[in-house]
């Protein structure tokens, strides 16, 4: 639809509350729509017939514009007419049902005038109902050559059913009849309406083709089956098309290309997928039948094209590439290479044709979103690649090998990519070969992996750390999921711990800051769980790096903290649930508890003491009194200090334990027991700085005896 249709409805919805329709114009043959109408939307004056949608959208984008280019004395007349025809819009029904009839065993004909349905003997097991409708849009404009057509069955048919459809006018080109079905497209993450072109025999003013049958459901698929109202195809007869063929592809594309380069471009590229999965190993031999069938048309405006299994089996799945897009062969070659690889993988798909082409049933969808997106570089001439679906992806792998299907199979297989480039660059390109392998004889995706790569128990925590330390790809930034943080920026902050549930094969990453500034030398973190699922890894990092340390299953510890911290280093713990059980979704909790010991920084202290010592030697007389000096040295941790004192010659002479002030200001008290006296030495002083101190200190016995001096010193 233009971009200019919706402004322009609510631009006649708006005046609508103002304008009266007059409506005196001509309808030659009296179908309801007068003749301007019908020129203008491109139906037949003269005939009774109806205008689609889309023919009437566009008719309304050619009169808004002339309304807003034309002088203001016609723009009354023009207003009408816009008006009525958003009214037809709004009336017109989208589709009309023609003949509803049921068909047995032995087959017959559904006959609704301008289309015929054959259906042979056996195409279905028992009574089946059969409608035709007429379907009043057309996403093929002046190609087609018909009317719309859907036909409905309510059961499968198994065997190929002849279609006859009457068309108008002198066909020109390739004459095909499209049938458009409803199939889960991968890349889409949703049902489209795709087609496939069958050349079609033209006589008498029909064209016929045949519709190939289509498969069984299994047993296992009944109760879908149930849920469903059928199956239905739609039907056109198209021409103006050309076609080019390869080896192995047949391009159909609109004639007005047919002498654009990029057409060949397209066909080149398309064999290099072929040769290219062929020469990693893959098997062809499940299609039967060549050339794919590659549409050139036009598609959404951000997509480069798709590959959309076929209900009709793997022999008519097909490729549909963005007619828009072609000038840009760059990206083309890779969507070529991504969506042939979707190809291939429904060669190793076991699921019937009919849940392919639903969506049933698709476990391993993330698995083939991940090495389709991995594929990418192989296609693309820049040698450090990387594909752009993989953004706000990145993180996927930590969320759980399969559990992260679970929310968002498509997005959860793009960011995946990541472990089939390590897997690649472990095992090489034949490990993909055998996961396939695996998934066609029925494995489910993990253990595809495992069948081919070994127990991911053993080695998901190395494609994680690989994949965190940027060995695998480049654009993965860890700091920006973390699912917790710590900073260490005193003496108090020497626990935390993190409470997380963990699916099977996931990670978790966690930041410790360091960010102490009176970090010890010997501070010492200890990083445990208390989970025999649980391995610890820690990594260092800051702004620009990032660099492996340690890992471990119960406990790893880290030294050098002060070390790493004045480098500018911060820690990074991943925590991984290497548990890989079926169903590989399930979760469970890992505590992570983090402990720094020895935090608390120790301060060594040193200086002078001097003073005088009285003795009373005898009660009756006066004491003897002389002075002394020496040095002393105190270990500071916290609050705490640990005092010794020396004499001259420096032989220790006593030692206590007490209180150190740790800011400025702050007093020092320290009792020293000494031979010298009975009762300790009351040290008693001042922390002037950061690193001086200074004070007083005295001691009185109980006989009389006494020493009292001063003491300073600084900090080592």
């Amino acid at each position: 639809m233009s971009r200019l249709v919706v402004p322009a409805l609510m631009f006649v919805l708006l005046c609508l509350s103002f304008i009266q329709v007059v409506n005196a114009t001509t309808d030659t043959d009296g179908d309801g729509y007068p003749d301007w109408m019908e020129q203008l939307c491109g139906t037949d004056p003269n005939q009774p017939d109806m205008p689609t949608k889309d023919q009437v959208l566009n008719a309304v984008v050619q009169k808004v514009i002339e309304y807003f280019s034309s002088p203001p004395e016609e723009r009354q007349a023009i207003l009408n007419q816009v008006i009525e025809l958003v009214i037809v819009y709004f009336s017109l029904p989208s589709e009309e049902l023609l003949v509803s009839e049921h068909v047995g065993y032995s087959g017959g004909e559904v006959n609704a005038g301008d289309v015929s349905v054959s259906f042979p003997s056996g195409s279905f097991s028992s009574s089946t109902e059969v409608k035709v409708y007429k379907v009043y849009e057309n996403p093929f404009g002046e190609n087609a050559i018909s009317s719309a057509f859907r036909l409905e069955v309510s059961d499968s048919f198994s065997k190929p059913v002849e279609v006859r459809i009457k068309y108008s006018g002198t066909p020109s080109g390739e004459v095909v009849i499209a049938i458009g079905e409803k199939s889960f497209v991968g890349s889409l993450g949703e049902e489209e309406e795709t087609y496939y072109f069958i050349p079609a025999t033209i006589s008498n003013g029909y064209a016929t083709a045949e519709i190939p049958g289509m498969a069984s459901l299994s047993a296992s698929q009944v109760g879908i089956k149930a849920s469903t109202t059928g199956y239905s195809f739609d039907l056109w007869v198209l021409a103006g098309y050309s076609k080019y063929e390869t080896d192995h592809f047949r391009i159909y594309f609109p004639s007005s290309l047919a002498y654009s380069s990029a057409i060949e471009e397209l066909g080149n590229a398309l064999e290099n997928a072929y040769k290219t999965y062929k020469n990693m190993g893959f098997s062809y031999s499940a299609r039967t039948k060549w050339p794919m069938e590659v549409v050139v048309k036009k598609l959404g405006s951000g997509v480069y094209g798709y590959y959309s299994p076929s209900m009709f089996g793997v022999n008519y799945g097909k490729m549909e590439i963005n007619k828009d897009k072609l000038d840009n062969m760059e990206e083309m070659k890779i969507t070529a290479g991504h969506e042939f690889f979707h190809f291939v993988q429904d060669l190793y798909d076991p699921r019937s044709s009919i849940s392919k082409a639903k969506g049933w049933f698709y476990n391993h969808y993330w698995l083939d979103e991940a090495t389709a997106v991995w594929a990418e570089e192989k296609f693309s001439s820049s040698s450090n690649y990387i594909s752009p679906v993989r953004s706000g992806n990145e993180f996927a792998p930590f969320n759980g090998m399969q559990a992260g299907a679970e929310i968002d199979a498509r997005n959860h297989g793009y960011g995946m990519s990541a472990l089939i480039k390590y897997l690649v660059k472990k095992h090489g390109e034949s490990v993909l070969v055998n996961i396939y392998n695996r998934i066609r004889a029925g494995d489910h995706p993990v253990d595809a992996i495992e069948n081919a790569a070994g127990d991911p128990s053993d080695w998901y925590l190395d494609f994680l750390k690989e994949y965190i330390i940027g060995n695998v790809y480049k654009d993965f930034t860890p700091l920006s999921n973390l699912a917790g943080r710590f900073t260490i920026s005193s003496e108090k902050d020497n626990h935390t711990s993190f409470l997380q549930s963990y699916p099977d094969l996931s990670g978790k990453l966690f930041l410790i800051r360091l960010s102490y500034p009176d970090m010890p030398e010997n501070a010492v973190m200890t990083i445990k769980d208390d989970s025999v699922w649980g391995e610890i890894t820690v990594f260092k990092v800051k702004s620009d790096a990032i660099e492996y340390l340690d890992n471990g299953y119960d406990e790893v510890a880290i030294s050098n903290l002060k070390g790493l911290q004045d480098n500018g280093w911060n820690l990074l713990i991943l925590e991984t649930n290497v548990r890989a059980i079926s169903p590989y979704t399930d979760e469970g909790q890992i505590k992570v508890e983090v402990n720094v010991t020895n935090l608390t920084a120790i301060e060594l202290w040193s200086g002078n003491w001097q003073g005088k010592f009285c003795w009373k030697l005898d009660p009756s007389e006066d004491p003897v009194c002389w002075n002394e000096s020496g040095t002393w040295r105190a270990t500071v941790t916290g609050t705490n200090a640990q005092m010794n004192i020396y004499d001259e010659t420096g032989d220790l002479i006593g030692s206590g334990s007490g209180l150190w002030g740790r800011n400025p200001g702050d007093s020092i008290s320290v009792p020293v027991s000494t031979d010298l006296m009975t009762n300790p030495i009351n040290i008693v002083g001042t922390r002037v700085s950061e690193s001086f101190v200074q004070g007083t200190w005295s001691v009185y016995d109980p006989d009389g005896s006494y020493a009292t001096g001063t003491w300073s010193g600084t900090r080592e």
